[in-house]
């Protein structure tokens, strides 16, 4: 969890920024080992609670920066401490490229110099005591040639900083030891022990100065890679293009009965919701309370528990009261919790909220110490720290649920990762932005599996406030092919998936679009279809995915009349 080689030089750092020094003895062990981390007394990572509440009787602060870009095991080891002390974490280095990210360091005027080496091609009598600058050529050599990790990520090396534009004074190293670790043919693992260094002044930073290093850094804007500029919708296109749509808001969700669907492994949990005679005066609290109630009866019903909810569908009939039913909302799920998708729709007046969820029957949790024979490993992304990559899900609930091949994608608005707003420029930046996040979400939790992007997406739900934005959403779906192309997937496109473009009457934020997919890894094994049926009056458009090996699908029944399609069906099947 901690880098403690180069520790000798930390009251040196703390005196070249001429920032108070708190420190903390590590009295813990890393006793908890997976990717996500649940508090256990003697771990390591209390030891950084103890040290921030300590400090907080001296500082005031919000937040915490975390220099994690690759390892979930930092990120969620840090974002766990900040939630306990209602802390945001910070981590604006998260998923970035690391050749980029080293240039931009290098060309900021960051010196840094290596002082431990535990990787195949770096020599310690050689590379330790180098700066990251002289040895960025022979760190892309090695990740043409075996992969290395160009930022050191993967433990191949640490370093020491002994100047950048934060520091006051510049840090000298006087003497050092080389200390042998492990002396191995291939990889052999040293260090540098400081034993002794000092600070000299440096020349103070004018406004040119300034000016000169951020332009070496990458503008926030520059992350978005957003056109704002829109064009004008085709009123009559939208009116008559055969695109999907459903309008969610006209006709109010009637009360019934929750609705399940089993299969060998997956499980459908619809139309669950509060007691019908709780009416209008009754708090929202208290009807959402009851309908979780609900849920939890029912999931004890099917002999399962909220560990086995892959996929939410949250229906609200009021935002406003978002916080109030997300507060109850979270008392359900504890670490790696579903992914989600949430809108306002039509309910009755006396309705708060309708839940349908998907469930893995056969599951097991991440991390556990065996799988047995049988059971699905449940991996979750829950990214809460605040980035340039993807929005952060401080919320409830993960960024995508993977389950073997599949990968389920909470709803994705487009929001800006950096400042966490909303961005403005109207449905075409909307629905481009919010459909990156998708694409970055896939990517980023597949990475250990073999990388995932939109083409690999079999069924989607592309939510939208106003009926005439389905038409740029099935523009930005049919563009985002092209966009995230993959030759090995033998001319399967994003396009070929099962999408349906739903109006509804708000979004989260207020945001106008809400994109939310379904992948598969395996697409050689789904078999795909479509049909047309004519009548007098209509005409009939199928539209399926199958595997066979799963018993997974989908399907989507779509009725024409007179050029306007209204969807009948649109639905993962489970058989």
């Amino acid at each position: 969890m901690y880098q403690t080689v180069g520790h000798e030089a930390v009251e040196c750092i703390a005196k070249a920024l001429e920032l108070p020094l708190y420190r903390h003895m590590i009295v813990g062990k890393a006793e908890r080992l997976g990717k996500t981390y649940v508090f256990k007394a003697n771990d390591e990572v209390e030891d950084l609670l103890d040290l921030l509440r300590k400090a907080r009787l001296h500082v005031e602060f919000e937040g915490v920066a975390a220099g994690a870009i690759l390892s979930d095991y930092q990120r969620s080891r840090v974002e766990s401490v900040c939630s306990r002390l209602g802390l945001q974490c910070l981590a604006y280095l998260w998923q970035r490229d690391q050749s980029e990210l080293m240039r931009e360091m290098v060309s900021a005027g960051m010196d840094a110099i290596v002082i431990k080496t535990a990787a195949f091609g770096l020599d310690p009598e050689k590379h330790l005591g180098k700066t990251i600058k002289s040895l960025c050529p022979h760190f892309s050599k090695l990740n043409d040639e075996f992969g290395f990790h160009v930022c050191g990520e993967g433990g191949e090396y640490e370093t020491l900083v002994t100047d950048c534009p934060l520091f006051k004074h510049k840090m000298v190293i006087d003497n050092s030891e080389l200390v042998m670790h492990s002396n191995d043919a291939f990889a052999p693992v040293a260090y540098l022990k400081i034993s002794a260094a000092h600070l000299e002044e440096k020349p103070q930073l004018v406004s040119d100065d300034v000016e000169l290093i951020l332009s070496h850094l990458r503008p926030q804007q520059d992350f978005l890679f957003i056109e704002t500029k829109e064009t004008t919708l085709d009123m009559t296109r939208s009116c008559t293009s055969r695109t999907l749509r459903i309008h969610f808001d006209s006709t109010p969700h009637m009360f019934a009965s929750p609705r399940s669907r089993v299969s060998q492994q997956w499980a459908w949990l619809c139309g669950v919701t509060h007691s019908e005679t709780l009416d209008v005066a009754i708090p929202v609290e208290t009807k959402a309370s009851d309908a979780l109630r609900n849920l939890t009866d029912q999931l004890l019903a099917l002999s399962l528990r909220p560990a086995h909810v892959v996929l939410v569908y949250l229906y609200v009939r009021c935002l406003a009261d978002f916080q109030t039913i997300n507060a109850c909302y979270k008392t359900l799920f504890d670490i790696n919790p579903p992914a989600r998708v949430c809108v306002e729709v039509g309910l009755q007046e006396n309705q708060a909220l309708v839940i349908d969820c998907l469930l893995c029957r056969d599951i097991s949790e991440e991390g556990a110490s065996s799988l047995r024979e049988g059971l699905v490993e449940k991996k979750a992304m829950h990214v809460q720290s605040i980035s340039h990559w993807a929005p952060a899900n401080i919320g409830p609930y993960s960024q995508a649920v993977q389950l073997g091949s599949t990968v389920c994608v909470a709803g994705q608005i487009a929001l800006i990762p950096g400042s966490m707003t909303l961005l403005s420029g109207g449905i075409e930046s909307q629905a481009r932005l919010s459909l990156r996040h998708t694409s970055r979400i896939l990517a980023a939790h597949s990475a250990e599996t073999g990388r995932m992007t939109l083409q690999h997406v079999v069924q989607g739900v592309c939510y939208v406030t106003r009926q005439e934005y389905s038409v740029v959403a099935q523009t930005q779906w049919q563009e985002s092919s092209d966009r995230s192309g993959d030759d090995h997937l033998q001319g399967h496109r994003a396009t070929d998936a099962v999408m349906t473009y739903v109006t509804v009457s708000g979004l989260p934020r207020e945001a106008l679009i809400e994109w939310h997919v379904i992948a598969y890894s395996q697409l050689d094994r789904f078999e795909g279809g479509s049909d047309v049926v004519s009548f007098d009056s209509c005409v009939v458009h199928l539209r399926w995915l199958f595997n066979k090996e799963s018993s997974v699908g989908c399907l989507r029944l779509t009725l024409d009349l007179k050029g306007m399609a209204v969807c009948l069906v649109s639905k993962k099947c489970c058989l």
